[in-house]
């Protein structure tokens, strides 16, 4: 079943769980990924702004997102083709 709008997590997540948890499953996913993403960013990156400056600090950032970006994209495409 190709899922519309969703992406590959949310696809992978989605093929291993059945069909009766897969709310339960969406639910645990996201409060894993806001618990580990969203709630310790800003201490992680004031911590990285003040040992290596602000300027070294946002040009680590942006590669950061760049590479995350790049894989996201390739996880994309690998997850539509197979579908």
């Amino acid at each position: 079943m190709l899922l519309r709008g969703t992406g590959p997590v949310g696809i992978a997540l989605m093929n291993c769980v059945t069909e009766e948890n897969r709310g339960q499953a969406n639910a645990i996913a996201i409060f894993v990924m806001h618990l580990t993403g969203d709630f310790p960013s800003p201490f992680v990156i004031g911590a990285l702004f003040g040992t290596i400056g602000r300027t070294n600090g946002m040009i680590f950032c942006m590669g950061w997102l760049l590479f995350c970006v790049t894989f996201w994209a390739i996880a994309w495409n690998c997850s539509v083709s197979f579908t």
